[in-house]
């Protein structure tokens, strides 16, 4: 049998050479606007470090801006540790939505002692409200002249952590989705499936595709072996050590994907396939940023997402 007869493999792997390929490189005429804005809704009071992480790794991947939304005492922690963090509203190409803040109906942000009422916003501190408008945007539930005719074309998105619980009931491929095993898990058996976090590890394509075909979005489903699912193919990239199994890498890989989405701005919106291929690109860097961070021995999250311009540097080069 000659390849050609063979067909469409059942997933794919990108190589250096294709995310050297997809990554935005600017050019002597780009200034910050056109090289991609990204909106950033992350943390909470209780969790601000998910915001830092997220924001750090958008503007170490190369964002022109990052503008953050949320409360103002997470909005000084963010500027602190990144002041090029921009916390005001405007245009963006792509939101990063959820790191760091509960699913609906958790009381988990809530601070010791405290209760809703004592919080005024509940556990969520108003994220909850902005993660919805965001979503509704980005999914069409929301005409663009009702929210900003001059905000340009409607934005991608990535979708973490408490976010995957707002989800409208259909998405545009634009929209990504990070879970991990468990949240799929969740995910899933809220639309019917019947499937739980030891299910979705042992068949990680088969679910990744199933909450794909359910919810339209594209779905990057993280592991070891991290799967990507989107309407043009699957993908499968195992670039980082069983190291990056540590708390706020997956803020990381939220800050990070969001800048790529924000620098291919309307055409991940126009093309469906493209936001797959950038969400595999996104892993692989990921991936080998927690390498360079700390080749062979243990890493932190902040760590992988300082090592990020490094990476893409040298596959640039190579």
């Amino acid at each position: 049998m000659g390849l050609d007869e063979l067909g469409t493999p059942a997933v794919r792997r990108l190589e250096p050479d294709d995310v050297a390929r997809l990554w935005p490189v600017p050019g002597v005429s780009d200034q910050k606007y056109t090289r991609g804005v990204l909106g950033v809704v992350a943390g909470t009071p209780t969790f601000p470090g998910a915001a830092v992480l997220a924001v750090t790794a958008a503007v170490r991947a190369g964002a022109g801006m990052v503008r953050y939304r949320g409360p103002d005492d997470v909005a000084r922690v963010v500027v602190s540790a990144r002041p090029e963090a921009v916390p005001a509203e405007g245009r963006v190409q792509a939101w990063a939505l959820g790191s760091g803040v509960p699913a609906a109906g958790e009381r988990s942000g809530l601070r010791d002692g405290a209760s809703e009422r004592d919080t005024g916003s509940g556990a969520d501190a108003g994220q909850h409200e902005r993660i919805r408008y965001a979503l509704a945007v980005a999914c069409g539930e929301l005409a663009q002249d009702a929210w900003d005719a001059s905000a340009g074309p409607r934005p991608a998105c990535v979708v973490d952590a408490g976010a995957l619980s707002l989800l409208p009931a259909t998405c545009p491929p634009s929209v990504v989705l990070t879970p991990h095993a468990g949240e799929l898990a969740t995910l899933l058996r809220a639309r019917g499936a019947d499937v739980d976090r030891d299910g979705v590890e042992a068949e990680p394509l088969r679910w990744a595709r199933t909450a794909h075909e359910l919810t339209g979005a594209t779905v990057l489903l993280k592991g070891s072996a991290t799967v990507v699912v989107g309407p043009e193919g699957a993908w499968s990239q195992a670039d980082g050590p069983a190291w990056l199994a540590t708390a706020g890498s997956g803020d990381v890989l939220t800050g990070l994907l969001g800048a790529l989405l924000a620098a291919y701005g309307e055409r991940v919106v126009r093309e469906p396939g493209l936001a797959a291929e950038l969400a595999a690109a996104a892993a692989t860097v990921h991936g080998a940023a927690a390498v360079r961070a700390n080749p062979g021995g243990p890493v932190a999250a902040m760590d992988v997402a300082e090592a990020v311009p490094g990476v893409v540097a040298e596959l640039l080069r190579g």
